[in-house]
């Protein structure tokens, strides 16, 4: 009886064990994977993940016409703090400066709202661990 007890709490253990991995790869996978067939501003074919932020998505985007490169920067429509639409009004404030990103579309998407911006290069910390720059934050 005892034995039986153990092999079905083992038993148990091992689905959870499974369901829990299965769980973290179909988020890592889907993670990974553009939202699918996504039009943004009717222009911009959304592609693969740069990177994630804490409020949302950065990923490559595609201009259906021209083939040109942008970057797009996705958050969930129903986020609890909103705020693309903030950085969004800061670079059209800038207007076009050497530097920045200029704003190409800024809109909702399906369940994103989306902000499509020019694809720069390397983020500073990248680039100053290239160069072998100092900054303030090397240890």
């Amino acid at each position: 009886m005892e034995d039986e007890r153990r092999s079905n709490s083992a038993r148990q253990n091992w689905r959870k064990v499974f369901a829990v991995r299965k769980f973290l790869s179909l988020a890592k996978f889907q993670s990974q994977q553009p939202p699918a067939d996504l039009l943004v501003g009717q222009k911009y074919l959304v592609g693969k993940k740069i990177a994630n932020g804490a409020f949302g998505q950065l990923r490559l985007a595609r201009h259906t016409d021209t083939n040109a490169e942008f970057a797009i920067k996705l958050e969930p429509a129903n986020a609890k703090i909103p705020m693309l639409f903030l950085e969004y009004r800061f670079y059209k404030t800038l207007g076009v400066t050497k530097g920045f990103p200029k704003v190409h579309y800024f809109g909702t998407c399906g369940k994103y709202i989306a902000l499509v911006m020019d694809l720069l290069g390397p983020n500073l910390v990248y680039s100053s661990f290239l160069t072998g720059c100092k900054t303030r934050n090397d240890v």
